[in-house]
């Protein structure tokens, strides 16, 4: 005895449109993905040399759960999200001096600077002395 299927009975790409709409919850579950991600690093709390494997975890789509001590559950994405959104900013990428404001040349903060009762010229020269005796020549 063979099976055969009826053909006549199923409408003509009905199994084109359960792929369809697989393909689109997974582009949709990327772009969350990478939504949520982009936020993580704008917060300082993920480092753009971790965002691959980070964003590999926000994009599980795994059946497992994580039990937790306390007896909850969660997905491994859902908790990797949690333990981020718990996290101070580890790492800051941003610009931190104000507006408009250069960087001074031997990048001392202009707080430490005061608190040491030095001036940026008190560090040109400063420096100056110590590139001298680097190549062999005195300060003076």
């Amino acid at each position: 005895m063979t099976n055969t299927v009826d053909t006549a009975a199923r409408p003509a790409g009905a199994g084109d449109g359960e792929h369809e709409a697989a393909g689109l919850r997974e582009r949709l579950r990327l772009s969350e993905a990478r939504q949520t991600l982009q936020r993580f690093m704008d917060e300082g709390k993920v480092a753009p040399a971790a965002s691959r494997q980070a964003l590999a975890i926000l994009c599980a789509d795994d059946p497992f759960t994580v039990c937790f001590a306390d007896g909850t559950r969660s997905s491994a994405a859902q908790a990797f999200r949690d333990f981020l959104e718990a996290q101070p900013p580890v790492v800051l990428f941003g610009e931190t001096a104000p507006a408009g404001a250069g960087a001074p040349a031997h990048g001392c903060s202009r707080r430490l600077l005061e608190a040491l009762g030095l001036s940026d010229g008190d560090m040109a020269r400063y420096g100056r002395g110590r590139e001298e005796e680097r190549g062999g020549g005195f300060a003076g």
